[in-house]
């Protein structure tokens, strides 16, 4: 078992609507890169779970849910596993994450935000809730809580660029390279 890790898996929409189904990816990624930040745990990559899912299912999958992620977790040795969702009502977007304790599924934090827009989520979302898991995580780990940089200091303050950069990084890996150059120049 690997000690002081996390694992952060798909995001449910649960806006109703198809066109935010890029946050399912979105918000997992900027919620690694901000724990990344803080240097005191294991947070397993984006990459890192897609090659276990190549070994696990021998197979690509669209998106990382509770089971496989419980899976996943388990095949790496991974102790905690943060899965969450999002809703959209008027202008307001939420978020919701749990952390639980991968082995028991033991709920260890639970924590929402909300706020005006999509690019609240990189404005002041991402970093609300990276603080509560970290203060979640440290609790039960007995480490202190570091102050984190903002999110937007690390990788942008708009979620449109956001999304052309994970579109970008996904064309790179599957050899499409006009179409990544492209969402990258964007």
């Amino acid at each position: 078992k690997i000690e002081n890790s996390v694992a952060v898996i798909s995001f449910m929409n649960q806006t109703g609507d198809e066109k935010y189904d890029y946050l399912q990816e979105a918000i997992p990624s900027l919620l690694i890169t901000s724990l990344e930040q803080a240097g005191s745990f294991y947070v397993v990559t984006w990459e890192r779970m897609h090659d276990l899912i190549k070994q696990v299912e021998k197979k690509e999958v669209e998106r990382i849910d509770r089971e496989l992620g419980f899976k996943l977790c388990r095949v790496e040795g991974v102790e905690n596993i943060i899965l969450g969702s999002y809703i959209k009502a008027g202008e307001t977007f939420a978020i919701d994450a749990k952390v639980l304790d991968a082995e028991t599924r033991r709920l260890i934090k639970s924590s929402s935000t909300k706020g005006q827009g999509e690019d609240s989520i990189l404005l002041s979302q991402i970093d609300e809730l990276s603080r509560e898991i970290f203060a979640g995580l440290s609790m039960a780990s007995g480490e202190s809580v570091p102050s984190l940089p903002r999110i937007i200091s690390v990788t942008t303050d708009s979620i449109e660029a956001y999304n052309y950069f994970l579109s970008g990084v996904e064309n790179f890996e599957n050899f499409n390279d006009d179409d990544a150059r492209q969402d990258f120049e964007k």
